[in-house]
This record gives structure tokens, sequence and C-alpha cells, in this order.
């Protein structure tokens, strides 16, 4: 579902900052887990360079490579806009 303003123009999405930002709040937890990149890598069934392309977020990388990753650091997605919709439904007469 895209987001649109009031106008009906679709808001500018810059894929590369927020995978940028993501990378390093990504590298930030994993640092502050005390998690070496290879244990990620190892726990994730990827390579210590998929590691590294996550959190640089200079490069686009497949979704299972983000699933490795997620699952190396032992972390869990929560989707808040799908929960939110879901709420919108049952809330609904």
């Amino acid at each position: 579902m895209k987001a649109k303003t009031q106008k009906g123009i679709e808001p500018v999405f810059n894929k590369s900052a927020y995978r940028e930002v993501m990378g390093e709040k990504l590298k930030e937890f994993r640092e502050n887990r005390g998690l070496s990149a290879y244990r990620v890598a190892k726990d994730g069934g990827i390579s210590i360079g998929q590691v590294n392309i996550v959190e640089s977020g200079n490069t686009n990388y497949t979704i299972n490579v983000f699933l490795g990753y997620i699952k190396g650091c032992d972390l869990y997605v929560q989707f808040s806009g799908v929960l939110r919709e879901i709420e919108k439904t049952e809330k609904a007469p």
C-alpha cells in the first residue's frame, strides 16, 4: 500500500537513505548485544560479507540475506503498519 498526500501525490521514498539508516541501527544493535559479525553470519547461514552489506546499507541485498541477518541476531520483525490496518478493520462498524 502506497502512502498518499492530501493532494494525491506520492511522497518521495529514498530507499538508499532508509537502507543506510537501517544498516547503522542493525550494526549498533548487534554490537550492543556483543555479537560478532562472524557469529551473526554463522547463526544466520549467511557470509560475513553479507553481514557487512546489510550493515553498510550501500548495496541492495535479497530478502533471504536480510532474514539470515535477523536470524543470526536472534531478532524478530514487527510490521506496525499492518497492525494499524488490522485495527482499523476491526473497529469498522
